[in-house]
């Protein structure tokens, strides 16, 4: 008997970080099936329309724009329409849920690559992503697709630390096909390309070019080829808001009717122009500050602080952002607090992906803990601060030694 028990603990202690995620996988499935029929505002109004659209026309559906997400996005629905079982409902939550899982192993594999190749790490990453809140009301509450477009973002990213620059940006063309909101990482990629010379311009045109492969299928069915780009003009077009719902700098200074999730006195139009200068201008300045300080983009962790902070920037600061579009920046800081281990970077992890949690109950559930004003002051504070420690690593002045030389100095 207790050679079968000595038996059954070492195999316990061999494969611990396997059965550690397989649990956390049940348990994740858990979660999201206790929220598998909410049926949210987006569900009701635009999916819902959408499935029944695409189910009546079949296949003919290529042939015209339905919804106004991208080409590849409706292929699944029209995929998913053909399966005889399940809800209209459950079916969107189920490609949602699948990935999850997706974005969740992608995230271990650049863990792992990050972390010289820690398995421990890699496993931990698996697990607080895919039973991460912000994941699970995402997918299977919210019936929303952002796991998809980051789940291509993530893998590119795997791709570049390995230095298989073409499938890197094949995968961040297939984000950008399914998902407008890639254009966030492109600031990071051209700082990463000016900085290290690893990949060359040419390379950024896969990206639109994952796009027209998508769409040469839905020409046989007729469907206009100004389509490739209008898609994406209409999108931008469409919202006049200043932001929906997020928690960045536009929820302080601005009067908002948190019931109709609106600025009733300050339209995006006013703005808009306003802060895409401003946008850039902060992103420009401090990647002009980095080149002149020759910031060591070799290093790993630099690189991780400089895309946290381009991706944080684009979403304080830009107009009309969704309180979604902080998704991927959640999913980076939950990676980089992990292979480096530092508690500043668990303390930013774990205040911006409550802010999306915050943010996501209100919507679904119309019931927040703290209001959007009081989020927006935190989450803005917490991007200061990590700014203000970015500008001091890039500036490499070592503030402990000017301090003693002026104390000298004075005395």
């Amino acid at each position: 008997m207790l050679q079968i028990e000595n038996k059954f603990i070492r195999f316990i202690r061999q494969h611990i970080l396997f059965i550690l995620m397989i649990t956390a996988t049940f348990l994740g499935l858990l979660l999201r099936g206790s929220g598998i029929y909410v049926k949210s505002g987006d569900f009701i109004s635009f999916l819902d329309n959408w499935f029944s659209e695409i189910h009546r026309s079949g296949i003919r559906s290529l042939g015209k724009q339905v919804g106004n997400y991208n080409i590849p996005y409706q292929m699944i629905i029209l995929f998913i329409s053909k399966i005889p079982i399940f809800s209209p409902l459950v079916k969107y939550k189920m490609v949602s849920g699948v990935f999850d899982f997706i974005l969740s192993v992608s995230s271990a594999l650049l863990v792992y690559e990050l972390s010289n190749r820690s398995k421990i790490r890699a496993c931990f990453t698996y697990i607080i992503v895919f039973c991460s809140l912000n994941v699970v009301f995402n997918s299977a509450y919210w019936a929303q697709c952002d796991s998809i477009y980051s789940s291509f973002i993530v893998l590119g990213l795997y791709f570049l630390v390995k230095e298989k620059n073409t499938a890197a940006f094949v995968m961040f063309g297939i984000s950008f096909a399914f998902k407008l909101q890639t254009v966030f990482i492109l600031p990071f990629l051209l700082l990463y390309w000016f900085v290290r010379q690893k990949y060359a311009l040419l390379h950024f045109l896969l990206i639109p070019l994952a796009d027209i492969v998508f769409f040469i299928p839905t020409l046989f069915f007729g469907r206009p080829i100004s389509d490739i780009y209008s898609i994406y003009i209409n999108q931008m077009q469409k919202y006049s808001r200043i932001q929906m719902n997020a928690p960045n700098i536009y929820a302080i200074l601005l009067p908002y009717n948190r019931v109709r999730c609106s600025y009733l006195y300050y339209s995006g139009a006013s703005f808009k122009w306003l802060g895409i200068a401003l946008t850039f201008f902060i992103l420009i300045f401090v990647f002009v500050f980095m080149i002149i300080r020759n910031f060591d983009l070799t290093d790993k962790e630099n690189t991780m602080a400089v895309l946290i902070w381009s991706l944080w920037t684009i979403f304080m600061f830009l107009p009309f952002m969704h309180d979604r579009y902080g998704y991927l920046l959640d999913i980076i800081l939950i990676m980089t607090s992990i292979v480096f281990y530092r508690k500043l970077y668990w303390l930013f992890a774990v205040v911006c992906n409550a802010c999306s949690v915050n943010t996501a109950c209100f919507f679904l559930f119309r019931s927040d803990v703290i209001s959007l004003k009081a989020v927006a002051l935190i989450y803005t504070s917490f991007y200061l601060l990590f700014t203000a420690i970015l500008v001091y690593r890039i500036s490499g002045i070592d503030f402990r030694r000017l301090l003693q030389y002026n104390r000298v100095q004075s005395e």
